[in-house]
């Protein structure tokens, strides 16, 4: 069965990049103004594949979701042979915003 990835955060398709250590899912918003820090590990894809390879198998794999160590994923099934995965990462409801470092405002600055 293909399998597609999908960002939950803002429903684009995931791309396959190479990183420091290895292949892995990310979203293309990540280059985004605030970026989107969606992303999967190669491990992780394969398992979801397995998974949804032996939910189709028992009929249950339309809008079955699978909770791993760190992400949530729902199953949308678009054909015998297609399968949708929607990642959410856990922690990641929020698009986090980098830390301004510098200097700050207070009231013991010289």
């Amino acid at each position: 069965m293909l399998m597609l990835y999908l960002c939950a955060e803002d429903g684009k398709r995931m791309r396959l990049v190479q990183g420091k250590f290895g292949l892995f899912y990310r979203c293309p918003g990540y280059f985004g103004k605030p970026p989107c820090y969606g992303r999967l590990a190669l491990g992780a894809a394969e398992l979801i594949a397995q998974m949804a390879d032996r939910l189709q198998e028992q009929g249950e794999l339309d809008g079955a979701v699978l909770h791993l160590q760190k992400c949530d994923v729902r199953l949308r099934k678009r054909s015998d042979t297609l399968c949708e995965a929607v990642i959410r990462r856990k922690g990641a409801g929020i698009r986090k915003v980098p830390q301004v470092y510098g200097k700050q405002d207070c009231d013991n600055d010289v």
